[in-house]
């Protein structure tokens, strides 16, 4: 795996890890270092041992227990387990616990398995003497597999080690199998090189410890590695076996490590690793009659269980279209949200068209919302036409109605904007069909939707067509709550508070997001309340109180937010708002390259905001050209789809584009947006970009004086110019500055202005002339990168100048 240097086997020096666990060890009394297979422990270990004889460490390797421990160690020694499996399956660990439980030393410990820690280390976790290590702290970063490589005479590239973390997650097992194909390769890092170290590390999962298993035990495990989750019972009903038997397997199975990993609740997860391993041997040795009956027997368990997602997946490997409709129909009845639906496009393009067309109008609706969420309207006027068609052809009257029901549905659910006399047509048409009718709009398909995005006004629905020319959106608002969520009225009382909000009415907001949220718990209603949660934050940040934002409601999104990966990605896109007003170079750096999404691949409506928080993120960076073709894309959605607000955004990240780029095409699309948004009243869709507008925009108005504007276009300013001295440099890294860029008169003046003293106080405590303090000043903020006064006293105390 790793040749010889002077002797020593070169190896990944993890050299943060090491200084934490030196650090560590002055605080506790126990490390346990918990990861699967892979991950390098009894290599770290091994090396910590020869590198520190100074520790007097005694390292104990399975058969050697009993040995060492008999001999009498010296006080204040490092015991280091590297391998703690061995000895929990042996009589060795009774003879180390008896060691650690005498307490008669003043020994510290080092247990490194992949196995949970042992219910006889609670108490140690408990008193606060022991602490944890997973994964995380045992990844080794990027300059450390560079320097390992290098080490080997390999030359990597920037960019072929970000594709190494990506694609391997810089395990170390991986990155040593890695070796001998790089050396074979004539391009570098390629997908081949990356196929043939996965197929390296399989042989060699295969034969240093899935060997190790029983025979019944490994077919079972191959068998099992269909499922996403296990439990004891779908163990013994898919494998056929007594209860008893089943639970063995487990026992067996977790005892090992490396294989299961538990919730606490009776469930487990193969580890990501381990699972593809046994993919690959699925596909390589196991018949396909075999794994046919542990298809269906999964179905069948799945859909007695009502979990008809697993049923359905299990149906479309089994290729059971029938089985697949029917598993489709009961998830489309059931709660959904978009990412329910985008769940299903894998199983709906596999049916023929004939199943969507005769057999299921629920299905053909489903079709027209994947095509909406696709980027296609083309692709839903389709579907819909389709289900008009049906609709109209129907002499049934109750199935007319249901079919009427699930066409407007359709049509309010999907992705875009709406205008009140769009409403007003779909209502019409509804009455017509179902006169009887006089349910919550959420009983047409699929059932009980729940909104996307992170706002009720501009998420993936856009209303804001109900509120040109001072409307106050009466067309909407009596159906607001049956719109969102049923007969809840605090999603009509939250869409008033975002209006309000827009509007630059805060008072008002606050009131009305407080009563919004009270409905909310009341009801249930979680979603309204996290949407409530997202938009308290933004009143914080607009008051003056980011951090507030960021580390109370932002936090508690994270304990209630739904286990929904859209919601999910949209609350972290939300959160580099934060970083980018702190200039958090880390946070924006990590989120672009884990969790932003690839616009170069499919364009996915749902997804609009996180591309959005994309190209602000693009801006921050000074990548203007991927900024300005992101926005355009954007753009065009938002024209096609009528997103009225999206259309707003995006013009004004445009214009601070063009304006950095000296392109005098800023004047006409910061034009074209606040003319936009003076229809709607909206003020604080510019006032949130803040610094980043407020010089084209003062420059647009003639000046900075703002006495001769019309009223629209001086509150914009006036907001603008309020968020810009909260907030400078907003959309900008910021160079870090310090106090040894400064002369020693400089430095004078800054302590005073920190201290809020006027120019005058200034020059008598210095003893010099205003107009030498003005020239230090102009210095100052020029340095400081500060356009004022008052934010040259924020940017002081944010970089600790004194």
């Amino acid at each position: 795996m790793t040749r010889m240097k002077n002797g020593e086997e070169i190896h990944i020096e993890n050299h943060s890890l090491a200084d934490r666990v030196r650090r560590d060890l002055k605080k506790y009394d126990m490390i346990y270092m918990q990861a699967p297979l892979g991950w390098g422990k009894h290599t770290f270990l091994a090396d910590f041992s020869r590198k520190h004889p100074e520790l007097n460490i005694c390292l104990l390797e399975p058969g050697s227990v009993r040995e060492r421990l008999g001999d009498p160690a010296a006080s204040g020694s490092l015991v280091i387990v590297p391998r703690l499996e061995p000895l929990l399956l042996s009589g060795e660990w009774k003879l180390l616990w008896q060691r650690i439980a005498a307490r008669d030393r003043r020994e510290k410990y080092i247990l490194a398995a992949s196995v949970d820690l042992p219910e006889e280390l609670l108490a140690f976790r408990v008193s606060g003497s022991l602490i944890s290590y997973g994964v995380r702290e045992l990844r080794p970063d990027s300059g450390e597999i560079r320097a390992y490589f290098e080490q080997k005479d390999i030359r990597l590239r920037e960019g072929e080690l970000l594709r190494i973390e990506r694609d391997f997650h810089n395990m170390p097992l991986c990155v040593y199998l890695l070796e001998n194909p790089l050396r074979m390769s004539e391009n570098g890092y390629s997908r081949k090189v990356r196929e043939q170290c996965f197929e390296d590390v399989y042989s060699w999962i295969d034969v240093t410890f899935f060997r190790g298993f029983r025979v019944e035990d490994q077919n079972a495990l191959v068998c099992l590695s269909c499922f996403e989750e296990l439990t004891e019972e779908l163990v013994w009903t898919v494998l056929d076996l007594p209860v008893e038997q089943a639970a063995g397997l487990l026992r067996r199975v977790t005892a090992r490590g490396s294989v299961l990993e538990s919730d606490g609740r009776g469930r487990w997860r193969f580890t990501e690793l381990f699972r593809r391993f046994l993919n690959r041997l699925v596909h390589k040795y196991t018949d396909s009659e075999t794994m046919r009956t542990i298809y269906r027997r999964a179905a069948d368990h799945c859909e007695r269980k009502g979990q008809y997602k697993e049923a359905l997946r299990f149906a479309g490997l089994l290729e059971d279209r029938d089985r697949m409709v029917r598993n489709m129909e009961r998830i489309l009845s059931g709660e959904m949200g978009y990412d329910s639906f985008l769940a299903l496009e894998e199983y709906f393009l596999r049916l023929p068209g004939e199943y969507v067309r005769d057999f299921c109008p629920e299905l053909a609706a489903t079709g027209a919302l994947l095509e909406a969420l696709g980027g296609s309207l083309p692709g839903y006027r389709k579907y819909e036409r389709l289900l008009q068609i049906r609709k109209d052809g129907q002499e049934d009257p109750e199935e007319r109605e249901r079919l009427g029901r699930r066409l407007f549905r359709l049509r309010m659910i999907r992705p875009g904007g709406i205008t009140p006399e769009a409403l007003k047509t779909y209502l019409e048409e509804l009455e017509a069909d179902a006169p009887s009718y006089r349910g919550a709009l959420m009983d047409g398909i699929p059932g009980n939707f729940r909104p996307g995005g992170v706002s009720l006004l501009h998420g993936d629905r856009d209303y804001c067509a109900f509120f040109m020319d001072g409307a106050d959106g009466s067309g909407l608002s009596g159906r607001a709550g049956e719109t969102f969520g049923g007969a809840d009225a605090a999603a009509g009382l939250l869409l008033r508070a975002e209006v309000s909000y827009e509007r630059n009415r805060l008072d008002e907001t606050l009131d009305l997001l407080s009563e919004s949220l009270r409905r909310a718990r009341e009801s249930g209603s979680r979603r309204i309340r996290l949407l409530c949660g997202l938009k308290l934050s933004e009143l914080l940040i607009a008051r003056n109180q980011a951090d507030s934002a960021e580390t109370f409601l932002l936090e508690r999104q994270d304990d209630e937010h739904p286990a929904e990966a859209l919601w999910e990605q949209d609350a972290a896109a939300h959160r580099i708002q934060y970083a980018l007003l702190k200039s958090d170079e880390a946070a924006v750096e990590t989120w672009m390259r884990e969790r932003a999404p690839d616009e170069g691949g499919r364009f996915y409506t749902t997804c609009c905001y996180q591309y959005l928080m994309k190209a602000k993120a693009y801006i921050w960076q000074e990548n203007y050209v991927l900024a300005r073709m992101l926005l355009q894309s954007l753009l065009e959605f938002s024209g096609q789809y009528g997103m009225y607000y999206l259309g707003i955004q995006t013009r004004i990240l445009k214009a601070v584009v063009y304006y950095r780029e000296k392109n005098e095409q800023w004047r006409e699309e910061l034009s074209e947006a606040l003319e936009r948004g003076r229809r709607t009243g909206f003020v604080r869709v510019f006032a949130d970009e803040g610094d980043a507008l407020y010089e084209p925009l003062a420059e647009l108005f003639g000046g900075r004086e703002a006495r001769n504007l019309e009223k629209y276009r001086k509150d914009v300013l006036t907001a603008v110019r309020a968020q810009a001295l909260l907030y400078p440099g907003y959309l900008r890294r910021k160079r870090a500055v310090k106090t040894d860029s400064f002369t020693v008169h400089e430095k004078d003046v800054l302590r005073l202005l920190a201290l809020g003293e006027k120019n005058a106080e200034i020059a008598r405590a210095l003893c010099v002339s205003e107009n030498t303090v003005k020239y230090h000043l102009k210095n100052i903020y020029q340095k400081l990168g500060a356009k004022n006064r008052s934010q040259a006293i924020n940017l002081i105390t944010e970089y600790h100048l004194l």
